[in-house]
């Protein structure tokens, strides 16, 4: 009986297509429900989850609805950037469980990084007097020309800035 009901099934379901057919329970992975997708990652780590979300468009928006509470619940990561690193433009970072993660930053060399908030690393460029916000997980940059900063006779950069993001403004 058990290779009966399977030869029906091969029969009545094509397995190398993702879309339901009328007797066929198999369904795409992009059809699970926010309750499993929740599940799953919440055992993820943050460079598992950016992963994770570039599976479908459904799991991307659903890790992009939960990404605050995914991220508050998340220990921060080490990161360094050593000075081979930087010649190859690369940025390291480590997470609570000691595994290390090597990104690219993308034109990086001859920049100097002064500072990290909110996961972004602050970048800036001296001869250009550009300051550039990257992400190193996502690398997502965020670019601001001509920005003023001094540099004093130690070669220490003095930067202060008020970064604001307003709904009303930005849409």
């Amino acid at each position: 009986m058990v290779k009966d009901r399977s030869k029906t099934r091969k029969q009545n379901c094509d397995t190398s297509t993702s879309t339901l057919t009328d007797n066929c329970d198999l369904r795409p992975w992009s059809d699970l429900s926010h309750d499993v997708l929740y599940l799953v990652t919440i055992k993820l780590g943050v460079v598992d989850c950016i992963s994770f979300s570039g599976v479908c468009k459904s799991w991307r928006s659903f890790t992009l609805f939960k990404k605050k509470k995914f991220m508050a619940s998340k220990p921060r990561m080490l990161i360094w950037i050593s000075a081979y690193a930087h010649e190859k433009n690369y940025c390291y970072l480590a997470d609570v469980e000691e595994r290390v993660f090597r990104t690219s930053l993308p034109h990086f060399r001859g920049r100097t990084c002064v500072r990290s908030t909110c996961g972004y690393l602050i970048i800036l460029w001296k001869e250009t007097k550009d300051l550039c916000l990257v992400n190193p997980i996502t690398r997502h940059q965020i670019h601001f020309h001509n920005v003023y900063f001094c540099v004093d006779a130690n070669c220490k950069i003095g930067v202060r800035a008020i970064l604001v993001f307003s709904p009303t403004i930005f849409g």
